[in-house]
């Protein structure tokens, strides 16, 4: 995650990598 630091992401991207972000941060999204 560190990594993403200062990166520039779209709304669209942000979407994309919320679930895989929440899955390696140990949390659980609930819709």
């Amino acid at each position: 995650v560190e990594s993403l630091a200062g990166a520039v992401v779209t709304p669209g991207q942000l979407v994309e990598l919320a679930p895989a972000l929440a899955a390696c941060l140990g949390v659980r999204v609930v819709p």
